[in-house]
């Protein structure tokens, strides 16, 4: 297994945000990771890209821990993310975006880059060659001078997957990439999804709009309430009564 989740909790004043929580995700898999708003979705995330440290549990990549690691570290591993709320560099173009997201596989150091040397010159020349790959990928292409600001909110969405891409992931996690989208875009973006597993990256997938996860996953986990309920196929997790009980609540007299 790629992505290992551990007994994993996450305790806040009392609060458990996260309780016991485990599953595995397989190399080349599209996981998606359903629930209520309040689950306890995106603090899993916080918690696997060390944005937040565990009460107990641990989280392991191809049998490797990540938990205790810094962020950064965990980028390097090769685990990169994008986030519920757009994390852009609003004052930087589209390029200059993606190629921050670049920097955790750049070798040239401080002296290299302020002399200018031919080995940082060629090493940034390919690093831009990538990043107009990546903007093609995404649907940015002819975008590439524009500052992220003036991007339309649907392209800002592509352009922060771009940039978790440049950091050549072997596993990237997805949160909420569609929310705010309308049907057409949506589609655009679940035909972006398949093409990136295409490469051979491990996809990790929050998202609310279930016709879409229906679609795009291979298998879903559920969580409410910081438990995992459910774990299957799509069709499965359709008919499963904990399930429809935690998207609509038991009907009275139940």
């Amino acid at each position: 297994m790629l992505l290992e989740i551990r007994d994993l909790s996450m305790i806040f004043g009392g609060l458990a945000a996260l309780r016991d929580v485990s599953f595995s995700l397989a190399e080349g898999e599209i996981l998606g990771l359903i629930g209520p708003n309040g689950a306890g979705k995106t603090t899993l995330f916080n918690v696997i890209t060390a944005f937040l440290t565990p009460t107990r549990g641990e989280v392991r990549l191809a049998g490797e821990p990540l938990t205790g690691l810094r962020t950064s570290r965990i980028t390097e591993r090769g685990v990169c993310r994008t986030f519920q709320n757009i994390r852009l560099f609003d004052q930087m173009t589209v390029e200059e975006n993606v190629m921050v997201g670049r920097h955790c596989r750049s070798r040239a150091g401080v002296w290299s880059s302020v002399l200018r040397t031919g080995s940082q010159k060629k090493e940034e020349g390919a690093i831009r060659e990538k990043t107009r790959e990546l903007l093609s990928l995404v649907g940015l292409s002819g975008h590439d001078q524009d500052l992220a600001a003036n991007l339309p909110y649907g392209l800002q969405r592509r352009l922060e997957i771009a940039r978790a891409l440049a950091g050549e992931p072997r596993l990237i996690l997805l949160d909420e990439p569609v929310a705010g989208m309308n049907d057409q875009e949506t589609e655009e973006i679940a035909g972006l999804i398949h093409k990136i597993r295409d490469f051979g990256i491990t996809i990790l997938l929050i998202e609310h709009d279930m016709s879409m996860v229906m679609k795009v996953c291979d298998r879903l986990v559920v969580l409410n309430f910081g438990e995992k309920i459910a774990e299957g196929t799509p069709q499965e997790i359709q008919s499963d009564p904990l399930v429809i009980e935690a998207y609509l609540g038991r009907e009275e007299g139940d």
